[in-house]
């Protein structure tokens, strides 16, 4: 089996959870003894190595419509392949290859905020195109029970068309055992003992403003406490910084910027007393399960598809609410017996999207269509 994959999303490093379910799946395809074939196509070289049954094929940077419809149409056919994988919905529409088609949300058709923004062609290219890959697409993968409503809502496309198939967490996540690193850590960034942590960007969706607001309702009762920011500063990032200073919180209030190295992350998710997922809309939301799967308890929104991914392992809230959300926080600072309890019904719940589970899940798929 010939499979040809969009890398794109991958080709200046993982930051994504797109890039990392894709990043994973290439793991575990690339140890698979078998004779099959993986041709990533992007613009350039990627800044990581695969084994021999993985390869780049290298298509020069081009207007992304000319390069989606055009180029990429032609290097499929040159390369032979039986089955185009896209990671998102953008997939070649002339390609006469059979083509799955990964649509992970519909955030900016369905959160109010985005919809609202969306004008001229960034709307018709959501709206109709969209709607045009999902229909020619052989199947399309999506995340969750939750997104599959929506695309089958927004897209009026048959329900049986849609494989739901989670992301998955790296294997790369687990708990610290060694305190000593997690302190080493900490002592690089600055941060003290006892920390919230918040890994993701600051768009609005991500409800970041609303988990500082909570954490300053909450820092006189707990100065013991700070709150980690990781991610770029973008966004609402700056307004927060400002909010901080007025309220004498900026020692407090720690701001990674984007932490690319795994390990990093996963030593500061174990040494985190809790990590907080105020988000109002998620596809499937990767951080609070690497969180959990690194054994720390987890605070999260009960928004979108986030009940679906953590289950009974989170302490779900309505996060848009400043109150409700400092009363969850509080509660698992002050009740040790919860906190134990959500780590390790956490731990237990991130198995299920471990990376070997989840890939061969997506190889399995492949198959299925390409001999189908």
């Amino acid at each position: 089996m010939r499979i040809g994959i969009d890398a794109r999303e991958i080709q200046n490093g993982v930051f994504t959870g797109i890039g990392r379910a894709l990043y994973n799946f290439l793991h575990y395809f690339q140890d698979v003894p078998n004779a099959d074939k993986c041709i990533l196509f992007c613009e350039k070289e990627l800044p990581f190595k695969f084994s021999d049954k993985v390869r780049t094929h290298i298509i020069e940077k081009a207007a992304t419509f000319w390069w989606d419809q055009v180029e990429l149409t032609a290097a499929i056919e040159d390369e032979d392949i039986e089955l185009f994988f896209s990671p998102y919905y953008k997939i070649p529409l002339f390609s006469k290859t059979k083509k799955i088609s990964s649509v992970l949300d519909l955030m900016y058709l369905q959160f109010p905020l985005y919809a609202q923004a969306l004008k001229g062609f960034q709307k018709f290219y959501y709206q109709t195109m969209g709607r045009r890959c999902v229909a020619s697409a052989h199947r399309v993968l999506t995340c969750s029970e939750f997104s599959a409503d929506d695309i089958m809502k927004v897209y009026g496309i048959d329900r049986r068309k849609i494989i739901v198939i989670p992301l998955s967490v790296s294997r790369a996540y687990y708990p610290e055992p060694d305190t000593g690193r997690i302190l080493a850590m900490r002592h690089s960034f600055g941060i003290p003992e006892k920390y919230l942590l918040y890994t993701g960007n600051f768009k609005p969706h991500k409800n970041v403003l609303t988990l500082f607001k909570s954490f300053k309702l909450l820092s006189a009762r707990y100065p013991g406490v700070s709150l980690v920011l990781a991610g770029p500063k973008t966004g609402d990032c700056a307004e927060i910084m400002r909010q901080a200073a007025r309220a004498n919180l900026s020692s407090r209030v720690i701001f990674t910027d984007t932490i690319m190295d795994e390990e990093t992350l996963r030593l500061l998710y174990t040494g985190a007393y809790l990590f907080v997922m105020p988000s109002l809309y998620e596809g499937f939301g990767l951080p609070p399960v690497e969180a959990m799967a690194c054994g720390t308890p987890v605070v999260c929104s009960n928004a979108t598809c986030l009940p679906e991914v953590t289950k009974d392992s989170a302490l779900l809230v309505d996060a848009r609410n400043t109150e409700r959300l400092a009363e969850a926080v509080k509660m698992v600072l002050e009740d040790k017996v919860l906190h134990r309890e959500l780590s390790e019904r956490g731990l237990k719940r991130a198995l299920d999207f471990s990376q070997e589970k989840i890939a061969k899940r997506m190889y399995d798929l492949f198959r299925l269509v390409v001999e189908g």
